[in-house]
Formats: structure tokens, sequence, C-alpha cells
């Protein structure tokens, strides 16, 4: 007795499709691979970018406020004189701070009144700071001060 095979094929041939029949071919399956690799390539660079943003967010946040901290040093913690101090705070910031007097007016051009006899005239400095991370400059601000001298 011969055994049939219910589709009516030989033994070791491939079926045939029927129509009907459901499925993919070879061609459809890579183009939706291809697909779906250039989408997650494209996912993948917008997710990067956001988190570099996000991390210089957080580098410029910190060094303005470190640039605030120093900003505000001036005529407390450190004396309120022409000059630079350069300072590094060991996590990849560094800081500049410049202290430059402002132009005084002209004597008799309506500063202070003529002939008075002051011990300390006002004077005005520009501070200003800038911070860098890793060299590159991250924040910048400036202030004017006014603090007093001896006269000359």
């Amino acid at each position: 007795m011969r055994r049939m095979s219910g589709t009516g094929s030989r033994p070791g041939a491939r079926p045939r499709r029927q129509p009907g029949e459901q499925g993919f071919s070879l061609l459809e399956l890579i183009v939706a691979f291809a697909i779906l690799s250039l989408s997650l390539v494209a996912i993948y660079q917008v997710v990067a970018g956001s988190f570099r943003g996000l991390r210089e967010a957080e580098i410029v946040g910190r060094a303005l406020l470190i640039a605030e901290s120093k900003l505000a040093e001036p005529g407390r913690t450190v004396p309120l004189a022409e000059g630079r101090i350069v300072g590094d705070e060991g996590d990849g910031f560094a800081w500049v701070l410049d202290l430059r007097p402002l132009p005084r007016p002209a004597p008799g051009s309506g500063g202070a009144a003529a002939g008075k006899a002051e011990e300390h005239v006002p004077v005005a400095y520009r501070v200003a700071v800038a911070v860098a991370y890793r060299g590159e400059p991250a924040a910048a601000l400036q202030t004017v001060r006014v603090g007093v001298s001896a006269r000359r």
C-alpha cells in the first residue's frame, strides 16, 4: 500500500504557494530590515544629540555658578584693587577674575566739591570674570563695583 501525502507533492520538493496563502518574500524582509535600521540610526542620533545638549547645559550652568561666586568676592574676600586673579576649581573649570579701574571724571567737571579735602575718593572698578571648561570658554560675567582709594 502506497502512502500519499496530503499536499500531493514529492518528498523533498518545495511546497508551492497556493493562492490566498500569507507570507513574506526574502526581498520584502530585506527592505523591512533596511527601513528598521535607518529608523534606529535616526532615533539614536536624536537621543545622542539630546544627551550632548543636556551635558552642555550642565557645564554652562556650573560655569555661571562659579562666575557669580567669583564676581561677588571683590570688596569682600578679595581686595578691590587693580589686578588679575587666576584660579582652578579642580574639576575642569578654570576662571580668571580681572579688576580694572574705570576712567575718572576730570577734576572740576562736577565731581567732588572744589577745594574739599578728602582722604579717600570713590573709584569705580570694572570687575569681569571668565570661566572655561577644559580650555573652552563656558561663561563670562562683568559688573561695576565702587570702592575707595587713597587720594593721590
